[in-house]
Order: structure tokens, then sequence, then C-alpha cells
């Protein structure tokens, strides 16, 4: 249902924050695309500086020549990246910004769900909300990885990124409130990801500072490593002479900021390899652009099929959420998330506080503004502008809020990307088929469940009104009259009718930024992240997942990057002693 304009321009104050100023650190491992030569050989060529793709270059780097191609910029000397009081500003840029040197690229898929991309070195880990923990046990043999490797490739990462969430009152608030409401036990700070309760672990430090998975690259070794930035891949370069044998990936095809090309090649030796870690968009994206794909799709784009292989682009899997808004009598502290409570049913439930709401953005639908295919750019546009008619008193008032999160936590729902076009910076197409499935539905009602009993536990009591204060019945005219759940700061619908909540989920469904997919492990990949039907070629990063792992996946990622890299420098030392001892 919808709300008055005023209402709707009111719920936009949340837009409003502060900013402060940047911490920049030195980084002399990137340079700018242009200063490369069109021509230039590596043993490593990895494909995206993200989450993945940083630990596995740091990791290759340790023996060998890595190129690393990034196409955005460093994290570094941005404030609105580096400090946790200036996250909000990440996502406020107009959903049609299409500049390259954003650090973020927006998209909006077929279902109306507007998304971001991350474009800037370190990837997802320098525009996320921070929450940093770990894959599941279960999740872990799922994979078949093996346990101690694992571990090994967490505390790598977690030596140089990691720090314990910090707790405010709202946070501490959200712990407590959860526990009374049922989801136990109370575990306490932890890496894993276990039923019950939890304060987790942080890429932001004690000092509110943000620390990526770009940080990683201090590990690896500077002679060996070459990190570009604003070098966009175009295309994977194929050795195809040979009819009797899979063809070879031996380079790969960029551009840097001024479009001029360039050629990285791998150098001769049999185990030389490219690495796509472009992410659950880039890496499907880029095999289809390649040739590597469903034959009858990329005949409609006149590429030459080299692999056909129709599993590229297929399972595309977004985590979906539905939020509220709790609007508080009482000062909040700006917080990212730092609790996570996991329940048996499926359902995660996660919140945030204080005057940084680009989250209640309409165009992401967490104030049931908005169902998905009616969050148009126009309609987001519209609403923006009258931001500046709101007067301070009001903006305060709305920015004293705190927001509560239901995610599904493993999705049955899933849908297929495919290009739009031949130009790999425009965004694929891209369908998630939220809710979809009846199960997604019924978790999605459990979550609603979890948020009625949270607000109503002595935990929250400090942080709702009594009444319906003017404020709140301009946020939420549903508390005034008959309709829907009065919880005295929040709407929620009323669980007695069934299909109200159900078609609740669907409306204010929207994105975590946990998509994955498009790349998965045993039908695009095999247990070693080597590409079907093609030799020297590897995928490795969230494409490749079947469910997003642990919470929040970023830790998994990274993790993922480190675990191939250290196995491959083993396996190609064990074929080198074996290839010498022949000799």
């Amino acid at each position: 249902m919808g709300l008055p304009a005023m209402a709707i321009v009111l719920l936009m104050a949340l837009l409003q924050t502060g900013t402060a100023a940047a911490e920049t650190r030195a980084f002399s491992k990137a340079r700018d695309a242009i200063t490369e030569p069109s021509h230039a050989q590596y043993e490593y060529i990895v494909v995206g500086g993200g989450t993945a793709g940083c630990a596995i270059a740091a990791t290759l780097s340790e023996h060998y020549k890595v190129l690393l191609l990034e196409r955005g910029g460093t994290p570094y000397g941005n404030p609105s990246i580096e400090r946790l009081e200036g996250w909000a500003d990440l996502l406020r840029d107009d959903p049609t910004e299409s500049s390259e040197r954003s650090p973020i690229q927006a998209f909006r898929s077929a279902d109306g769900v507007h998304n971001r991309r991350a474009r800037v070195l370190g990837g997802g880990s320098a525009i996320n909300a921070g929450f940093y923990n770990r894959a599941s046990d279960a999740e872990v043999r799922a994979a078949g990885w093996k346990p101690k490797s694992v571990q090994e490739a967490y505390e790598w990462v977690e030596e140089r990124i990691a720090s314990p969430a910090s707790l405010g009152p709202w946070q501490k608030a959200l712990k407590n409130g959860l526990v009374q409401a049922g989801v136990t036990p109370d575990n306490g700070l932890t890496y894993e990801h276990i039923q019950g309760t939890k304060l987790g672990h942080s890429i932001f430090d004690a000092q509110g500072r943000r620390h990526t998975a770009a940080d990683l690259l201090f590990s690896a070794n500077d002679e060996l490593l070459t990190v570009l930035t604003f070098a966009s891949a175009q295309r994977i370069i194929f050795n195809v002479s040979d009819e009797n044998k899979q063809p070879r990936a031996t380079g790969v095809e960029y551009t840097d900021s001024r479009n001029a090309t360039h050629f990285a090649y791998l150098q001769d030796g049999f185990q030389n390899e490219v690495i796509l870690s472009a992410g659950a968009l880039g890496s499907p994206q880029l095999l289809l652009l390649s040739g590597i794909g469903s034959c009858e799709h990329l005949a409609e784009f006149n590429i030459t099929c080299h692999v056909d292989l129709s599993a590229v682009g297929a399972e595309m899997v977004d985590n979906p959420i539905n939020a509220i808004v709790l609007v508080s009598p009482n000062p909040l502290e700006t917080s990212l998330i730092s609790v996570a409570g996991i329940t048996h049913e499926g359902v995660v439930i996660e919140g945030a506080s204080g005057g940084n709401w680009t989250w209640q953005w309409p165009g992401m639908g967490q104030l049931n503004i908005f169902p998905p295919l009616e969050r148009s750019v126009e309609m987001i546009s519209l609403v923006q502008t009258n931001l500046q008619n709101l007067s301070s008193n009001t903006k305060e008032q709305i920015d004293q809020s705190g927001f509560i999160l239901s995610k599904v936590y493993d999705p049955i729902s899933s849908g297929t990307l495919r290009l739009k076009s031949r130009d790999v910076s425009q965004n694929p197409y891209v369908k998630f088929n939220y809710y979809t499935h009846p199960r997604d539905v019924e978790t999605c009602i459990r979550g609603v469940k979890y948020l009625h009993k949270l607000l109503q536990t002595p935990a929250f009591q400090g942080f709702r009104y009594t009444t319906v204060t003017p404020i709140i019945a301009l946020l939420y005219p549903e508390l005034s009259s008959s309709e829907g759940e009065r919880t005295d700061g929040a709407y929620i619908p009323d669980l007695k009718n069934r299909t109200e909540t159900a078609n609740w989920c669907r409306d204010t469904v929207t994105t975590i930024w946990h998509f994955h997919g498009g790349c998965v492990l045993g039908k695009v990949v095999d247990k070693r992240y080597r590409v079907f039907g093609v030799r020297s070629l590897r995928v490795v990063d969230g494409s490749t997942f079947t469910k997003s792992p642990g919470t929040n996946p970023q830790a998994t990622v990274m993790m993922l990057g480190r675990y191939v890299g250290v196995r491959m420098l083993k396996d190609r030392k064990i074929a080198e002693e074996t290839v010498n001892s022949r000799n």
C-alpha cells in the first residue's frame, strides 16, 4: 500500500548523514592501466581485484609473476569507503550513475529490485556494511574443502582485516532482544555460523576505519605482483588452433581509462593460468563474451562459441530481505551490522541504527513504499528532489531510528543471467525470481513472526514510542487505522492475515547484496575451480556458490581466494618436481 507524498518525503530524510575525514594510507602496489605497455606477459592473470581476486593474487605472487586487473580505482583516500560514518554516502548516488570513476555500479534486476556492484579494488568489501563471519561446518563439507586448510585460510584473512564488532545501545538491545525472542543460545563473540544469537566480527576496526580485501595485497610480493586499476577486461583470449584439444586460455584483452587496448598474455608454461574473479555478474558475463556458454545464446550476439556450456549464467540467486524501521524516542548510535540472529527455520535477523539511512531509499524498497516493478528511476528521483523541503528538526527526529531486517538464508528461488550487449561495461540481464518458490515465502513469514516477537521484548521497550506520535503517523499511516499491526513505531503486516503477509514479503523485497551463482561448482567449474571444456582457466569467486555461505559471504569469498591460491601453489610445486625428476 502506498504512502502520502509528504510521508515519502519524510522517509527520504533518512538519507541525511555527515562525513568524517579519511585516514589515507599509502598504497604503492596499484597503478593506472594507462601506464602499462600494449603487450606484456605474466605467469598468472587475475581478472577482478575484489574479495577473492585480491586474496588469490597476493597468494600466487609469493612465487610467481602475477597481473591483477581491476576495472575501478583504489579504496584509499575515499572517506565514504574508509570511514564507518560515511558508509551511507556510497549508496546515495543517482541510480543512473554511470561514471567509471565511481566505486559503485548500479544495476536493476529484471525483478525490479535496485542493486549495486562494486567497481573498486577490494570489491564488495569496500562498499558493504562490514559484517564478517565464517561459513558453517556443513557448508565447508558440502563444498568439498579441507577443514584444516580452510581454517588456515580464514586465519590468514582475519589477521589482516577483521576486528570484533562493537556494541552500542541499539546493537546491545538487538542482541538481548533476539535472545528474549527465542533465538538461542547466546553464543557471544564468535566467527562461527551457528544457530542462536551472536556478536560477530567486522572489517571496521575499533576506530571505525574499514579494512578491505585490498589490504590483503600488503602481504604480496611487490617484485612479482602488478596491480592495474581502471583496467577493464574485454575478453579472454584462447588458442583454438588444435582441433583435437580443448581451447586453452592464453591471455586477456583489456582497455584502460582512455579506451586504449592492451593485451596481457600468459608466459609459456603448462601451469600458467587466467583466473576470473570478477564476481557473480562479472565472471559469467566475461565467459559469455569470450565464447563460453550457450552457443545458441552467443549466436544472438555473433560471438564465436568455443565451448557450449549452458550452465554459464544459470542458477543466479539473491538472498531476499524484508525490513522495518523503528523510530526511537531515545538517541541511537550510528552502527552497521554487528549482531546476527540465526534461527533453525532459515531466517537471519540483523540490524543497524542511526542517521545514515540510505537503506531506506525508496528504490531499495525497505519502507513498504513501492513494489519492485514500481521502483522506477523517475519515481526515485522525484522523491529525492523533495528532500530539501524538510526542516532540520524533522530530519533530526527521523534520523533517530533503527533498521531491522529479516533475510531468507538459503532461498530455493533462482534465475538467470544473459547478455544484453557485447559491451562489458553495460550490466547483463539478470533475474533472480525472488519468492517464486513457496518455501521462500514461508521462510519470510517466519521472519515476520520473529520481528513481531523482537519488538515486544523488554530489551526494545526503550526504543519504542508508547503512542503513535505525529511523526510516526506520517511515516506509517497504517498505525493510525485498523489496517496492519500496531507496533508503536514500525509497520508490520498482520500475521493473522496470511495472504497480506505473503504479499508484504513480495512487495517489500529487496537485496542485501549477497547475490551469487552463474558459474556454479560442478556445472561450470570442477572441484579445483577449473572451467569445464577449457584449459588454463579458472573461476574463483562467489559466482561458483550454490548458496551464500555464513550470515554474510565476504569472509568466505576472501578465504576461497587464499584457499585456492595455496592449493594451486602446492599442486604446481608437485607438478614441477615430477617434471624435473623425469628429466
